[in-house]
């Protein structure tokens, strides 16, 4: 027997080697292109005029080269190897007034050209469709949509303005091509894309992939996400090469702003509304204990310049509580099949439905609760180089849900059944049964809890 030795690992050791090695691989690279002499580089950032917000997807051009950019998720873009001399720079957003510039590249300089952009105070003609005077976010998803490979729905969430409980699925579910499926309190809990069903969609944050509330299946649940902690919404419904199989019917990316796309210092946002259900309106005894639902939210934004560069670090933070209180109310009416309706005719209207066999009816209260909190920070190493750190937190938590359903149904195994059960002079929304063997009343009355929390780093 031939004896064998095992080699021991050191997996610190390998942590440490890819610690080093890869910073300076890093560095090595931008050094490697800092010293190409002859050509020059420019680097800058798209602005609005009005908000100070950066422009993602801005096109940057270069007629005479025939060389074309687009602005990153921050507003910046970065034309290399660029021929020195005068060159003209176009620059165009969707919704603004087109700017030309023109600028002069020195071998080996790095030109930084800052530019504002106006909105169009007229209609603005594309290649595909017109464009009117519409608020910013429209305008960014005009952008991602028509720069994007593949069939794309980008909706900004400050395109619609305040939603009434900042969840996520209120704007999902008005997007085309976007079907869902509502709680017993008439909240919206997943989507479908495409008419698949609602595991066949995947649920991405930032485009890492994250699992739904429930943890046990891939349905896009969406009741526990706030709507605060997201710049945009996108719905891809045309699948690429390098998306995942466990997508088929679509993909459902929340994507979050990055701090360094402002051109402000420190931008602090907060939002306090409620929703009240007056006492001259119709309610529910439910809704009289509890008239008065806050929603809150609040955005800290501010970057930093370290280590010699500027507005090279962005910090976010991100908190948003919103309260609600839903009423379950529903009745259902199941009537018997039209040959066993012909055993009950009625003189006077012969259309008239026969009497209903199966009464349902479920009231109750669900009061929610949704908690979220973000942090990111991105550091700008290079024009080329940005690192980015982010942690996501959802809390959805329905500590008091209260339900009673009441069911009384008969027997409709044959005409004899229902005959001997109904008694005479039903209508069509009320019908008395007998106390018989085949006759059941039920009542259940549930009070539960449910709770979610859907932690996220990347």
């Amino acid at each position: 027997m031939n004896p064998s030795f095992a080699r021991p690992r050191c997996p610190s050791l390998r942590l440490l080697l890819a610690l080093v090695f890869f910073p300076g691989l890093a560095l090595f690279l931008e050094s490697a292109r800092a010293q190409t002499t002859g050509t020059g580089s420019i680097v800058g950032a798209v602005v609005s005029a009005e908000t100070r917000n950066a422009l993602q997807g801005a096109l940057v051009s270069i007629p005479s080269l025939n060389r074309n950019e687009f602005t990153d998720t921050t507003g910046r873009f970065l034309l290399q190897n660029l021929p020195t001399g005068p060159i003209e720079i176009v620059i165009g957003y969707s919704g603004f007034e087109e700017q030309r510039r023109t600028v002069i590249a020195t071998a080996g300089a790095l030109l930084r050209l800052e530019t504002e952009l106006k909105p169009s105070r007229g209609a603005v003609l594309m290649q595909a469709f017109t464009v009117a005077t519409e608020r910013e976010g429209a305008a960014l998803s005009i952008t991602e949509q028509r720069n994007a490979p593949n069939i794309k729905n980008v909706t900004a969430l400050d395109e619609w303005g305040n939603l009434p409980t900042l969840s996520i699925a209120e704007l999902a579910m008005r997007l085309p091509g976007i079907s869902f499926v509502t709680d017993e309190d008439n909240v919206v809990n997943n989507i479908s894309i495409r008419g698949m069903g609602s595991n066949f969609t995947r649920l991405n944050v930032d485009g890492m992939s994250s699992t739904g509330v429930g943890g046990d299946g891939r349905s896009a649940t969406l009741h526990s996400f706030s709507g605060a902690m997201y710049e945009q919404i996108e719905i891809i419904a045309g699948q690429t090469p390098e998306r995942r199989a466990d997508g088929l019917g679509g993909q459902l990316n929340l994507k979050t702003r990055s701090p360094l796309s402002m051109a402000e210092n420190r931008r602090f946002n907060y939002n306090v509304s409620a929703r009240w259900a007056p006492p001259f309106a119709t309610r529910t005894q439910q809704r009289k204990d509890h008239p008065i639902h806050p929603v809150f939210s609040l955005n800290y934004q501010e970057v930093f310049s370290l280590f010699g560069g500027s507005r090279n670090l962005g910090i976010a933070l991100n908190t948003s509580y919103t309260e609600g209180v839903n009423v379950i109310a529903s009745d259902t009416l199941l009537y018997p099949t039209t040959a066993v309706a012909n055993i009950f005719p009625n003189p006077t209207d012969p259309s008239a439905p026969a009497p209903f066999t199966d009464y349902q009816s479920v009231t109750g209260m669900n009061h929610r609760f949704i908690r979220g909190m973000s942090l990111r920070a991105d550091f700008r190493y290079s024009p080329q180089t940005k690192f980015g750190l982010s942690f996501l937190f959802n809390a959805g938590s329905e500590p008091f849900y209260d339900r009673t359903r009441v069911n009384t149904w008969t027997s409709t195994t044959s005409a004899a059944a229902i005959t001997s059960a109904i008694v005479p002079g039903f209508t069509v929304n009320r019908t008395e049964i007998k106390q018989l063997p085949a006759t059941v009343a039920d009542l259940e009355m549930w009070q539960f809890s449910f709770v979610s929390k859907n932690p996220t780093g990347t």
